[in-house]
């Protein structure tokens, strides 16, 4: 499995990490998938820290007519990624971004996956050419 991340979606991202490192919120990775492939086309910012529960995840993913693929975040500590390590977002990605490293924006992409607990898998992320 991999990921494949949109223009349009990498843009948003990237002006995110703009913003001062206090201000920059956490989010949900809109796409669909097809095959093998995670297509993350677009982005909707949070609050900081915001991963939702069961209901509120069921609730936003109506919203977004089904179209969550997985989470992402800014931050650099591991507490708020654990909110996310939980049956609703199984096999859903997670982007860990740093906006502040001396290359520029920087990604991790993981699969969030569960072998007697839930674990991030590391798994290549593509981003489309312009």
């Amino acid at each position: 499995m991999d990921a494949f991340l949109s223009q349009k979606a990498y843009s948003r991202l990237k002006a995110l990490g703009y913003l001062p490192f206090t201000g920059i919120p956490d989010g949900l990775l809109l796409g669909h998938r097809c095959a093998q492939r995670v297509f993350l086309e677009d982005i909707f910012p949070t609050q900081r820290g915001f991963f939702p529960g069961l209901q509120k995840y069921l609730e936003l993913d109506q919203i977004f007519e089904d179209k969550i693929q997985g989470f992402f975040s800014f931050q650099e500590n591991s507490h708020p990624i654990n909110k996310i390590l939980a049956p609703f977002a199984f096999r859903k990605l997670f982007l860990k971004i740093n906006g502040h490293s001396k290359d520029g924006l920087t990604m991790t992409s993981f699969l969030i996956e569960y072998d007697q607990d839930f674990k991030l898998d590391p798994i290549p992320l593509k981003i489309e050419a312009k």
